[in-house]
């Protein structure tokens, strides 16, 4: 059977079983948040784009291998690390929500590796480029004034308690 080309990005192409992978890759990703409300929406707005995605990661990968980016499995580690910290839970617990979800461990890692990497390109391509100046920000926070709209006033109650029992 012959895969259908959905898109040709300079000398690859995109093939249907690119798209399907594309999505379970998304769910792999996706597996660790745990209100399935949240997962399904973020799910189904990737899924209107994912051929637009597939096209903008496929030149984003050129670009990578140019510049030579590589992310170690260290790195990988660590980050894994900081992810069960902010979920408060440990490596062991990180597998266990993901092989709820249906993700292999090995995949998340070649996703996050993926995640990393792009980060990586980001931090030394695009981010240096990217000049602000206060007026910039000032202009901007004039134009968008309404979206900052908040509480005029905040209370704050600070409880002391004392650790040493008194009897």
């Amino acid at each position: 059977m012959v895969d259908r080309i959905v898109a040709r990005v300079n000398d690859t192409m995109i093939t249907q079983s690119d798209v399907n992978d594309a999505l379970r890759n998304l769910d792999a990703s996706l597996a660790l948040i745990q209100d399935p409300e949240i997962r399904a929406k973020r799910r189904a707005a990737f899924k209107n784009d994912v051929v637009n995605t597939l096209i903008n990661e496929k030149l984003l990968t050129e670009e990578m291998e140019k510049q030579n980016i590589i992310i170690s499995e260290d790195d990988i580690d660590h980050a894994l690390q900081g992810m069960a910290a902010r979920y408060q839970t440990n490596i062991d617990g990180l597998k266990s929500r993901m092989a709820e979800q249906g993700v292999t461990y090995e995949k998340y890692r070649e996703n996050l590796k993926k995640d990393l990497k792009r980060e990586e390109f980001l931090k030394k391509t695009v981010y240096p480029r990217i000049k602000l100046t206060d007026y910039d920000l000032e202009d901007y926070y004039k134009k968008h004034s309404r979206d900052f709209i908040g509480f005029s006033q905040v209370h704050f109650l600070e409880i002391m308690l004392n650790s040493q029992s008194t009897t």
